[in-house]
C-alpha cells in the first residue's frame, strides 16, 4: 500500500506511524512498515520521522539510540542513512557518529556500525572535498594565462621512464605439491 497505493493511502499509513516511530520500530513486522515510510514517503515525511527521533525524552532518553541498539530499529536506522541526502543525513550522521564505539557493545549495534561507517566516511570526505573547493576558490591565481602546452606534454613520472608494467612472479620452487594418498589405503585406525 505504501509503495504502490494510491497517495491518499500512503498519507494515512504514514500519518499513523508518526508519533510511535520507536515502538512500532522496535516491532518485527511494524518495522517493515517504517522503513517503507522512508523509502517511499516524501523529503518532509522523512523529516518528520527524523525529528521524532532525535528527540531526547525528558528523562534524557534517545529514541535513536534505543533504535540503534534494537534488533529491529537499527534497520530503520539503516534505511534512513540510505535514502536521506544533503541535511537530512548530515543530521543523522551527526547524531550517529559519537555513539559508534558504544553501539560496538551491542549485538545489533555493532551490525549498524559496521554498516553505517562506510556513509560516514563518505559524509566526512564529502565535507573535505567541499572544504577543499572552497579554498582553492577563494585563492587568487598566480597567473590568469593558460597553461603551455609545454606544461601540458610533460611526463608525469619524475624521471623520463614510466614503471614497468606488472608481470607475473615467478613460480617458486620452495612450494611444491604433495602427493595424494589412495582412499583405499586410509584406514580409521592407520591415518596418515
Amino acid at each position: 500500500m505504501i509503495e504502490r497505493g494510491k497517495p491518499e493511502d500512503r498519507e494515512k499509513v504514514i500519518a499513523s506511524v508518526i508519533g510511535q516511530v520507536l515502538e512500532l520500530s522496535k516491532h518485527k513486522f511494524a518495522s517493515n512498515v517504517v522503513e517503507k515510510c522512508v523509502a517511499f514517503g516524501t523529503y518532509n515525511d522523512r523529516q518528520m520521522i527524523i525529528d521524532e527521533i532525535l528527540e531526547v525524552n525528558s528523562d534524557s532518553s534517545s529514541p535513536l539510540l534505543a533504535m540503534m541498539k534494537d534488533g529491529f530499529g537499527n534497520y530503520v536506522i539503516q534505511k534512513l542513512l540510505d535514502v536521506t541526502e544533503g541535511e537530512q543525513r548530515a543530521q543523522l550522521v551527526a547524531k550517529v557518529k559519537p555513539q559508534l564505539l558504544a553501539l560496538k557493545r551491542y549485538t545489533y549495534g555493532k551490525h549498524l556500525a559496521s554498516s553505517i561507517l562506510p556513509v560516514i566516511i563518505i559524509s566526512d570526505l564529502s565535507v573535505e572535498r567541499l572544504l577543499v573547493l572552497s579554498e582553492s576558490r577563494n585563492q587568487v591565481p598566480s597567473s590568469t594565462s593558460p597553461p603551455s602546452t609545454e606544461s601540458l606534454s610533460k611526463p608525469i613520472y619524475p624521471s623520463a621512464n614510466p614503471p614497468a608494467p606488472a608481470t607475473m612472479a615467478p613460480s617458486r620452487p620452495e612450494l611444491h605439491v604433495v602427493p595424494a594418498t589412495p582412499i583405499d589405503s586410509i584406514s580409521p585406525l592407520n591415518r596418515p
